[in-house]
């Protein structure tokens, strides 16, 4: 996380296991990740402004979840 001003920054992944049907998708028992981005603007004490971004297509190729045309 980073910090100047009124803004904060920060970069995240999530992981877990594809555990259950996602999206049409069966089970894989593999492990699934999730980067991200969010950046907030703060006044007074309190988030006044969000702004994030997430690798949903990555999400969306990792347990197959797109026709072929769509993954690596």
């Amino acid at each position: 996380m980073i910090g100047e001003g009124d803004k904060l920054a920060d970069r995240y992944t999530i992981s877990g296991t594809h555990q259950q049907p996602f999206l049409g998708s069966p089970a894989t028992g593999r492990r699934i990740h999730l980067a991200g981005i969010t950046i907030v603007r703060i006044a007074g004490g309190k988030i006044t402004e969000r702004w994030a971004v997430t690798d949903q297509l990555s999400l969306l190729q990792q347990p197959g979840a797109l026709p072929p045309q769509f993954s690596r």
